[in-house]
């Protein structure tokens, strides 16, 4: 799976599509819009890492309090969907605070490319922790990333600040949501 960013006038680009898959490189003369356009997928980056979670298009289910949820190819659509749609309301506010004054811009948007053999299956469960002089309870996360039915990445975290499990389901979308935008897709 590949994350792609589309940008269309903005400076001198007049479109671009650029495949954020293994090694990056701009090449280009002097004053070309690379810079520019470098800072532009920094900063739409760091903007939609706080973006909040995507619950539909996830598939969900509850057996003896573990919650298991999937998120696959809907799930993909969908968070292109909303973010697309974001992008579009906030553009000029994003370029603003990226470059600290109004740059033109035809179209910023995201593409998910090879979500059709790609998929995330989350594990959600209860957990108390009796190191600890007082009784904590919390939720334990594991996310598997899968291609072509292959786990090819797992991730493992607890957190003990949220209350419920439909708190906890939320913090596991928005952890699979960070991986894919931060580590911009893993790596196969």
């Amino acid at each position: 799976m590949v994350l792609h960013f589309i940008i269309n006038n903005f400076g001198k680009i007049e479109s671009a599509d650029i495949s954020l898959d293994n090694l990056v490189v701009f090449v280009g003369n002097n004053n070309s819009g690379k810079t520019m356009v470098m800072q532009l997928l920094y900063g739409i980056r760091k903007e939609l890492v706080n973006f909040p979670s995507i619950v539909s298009g996830a598939k969900q289910s509850e057996l003896n309090g573990q919650y298991l949820i999937r998120c696959d190819q809907e799930w993909f659509q969908e968070a292109e969907s909303q973010v697309n749609a974001y992008l579009a309301e906030t553009k000029q506010q994003i370029i603003e605070n990226i470059f600290g004054m109004p740059i033109s811009v035809g179209e910023i948007k995201i593409a998910l490319e090879g979500t059709e053999s790609a998929y995330f299956v989350c594990s959600v469960s209860e957990y108390q922790d009796r190191e600890t002089d007082e009784r904590q309870t919390g939720y334990s996360i594991d996310i598997r990333q899968y291609e072509n039915g292959k786990n090819i990445k797992s991730f493992e975290s607890q957190i003990s600040a949220v209350d419920t499990p439909k708190a906890a389901v939320s913090k596991a979308l928005e952890s699979v949501w960070k991986i894919l935008i931060c580590r911009v897709i893993l790596q196969r």
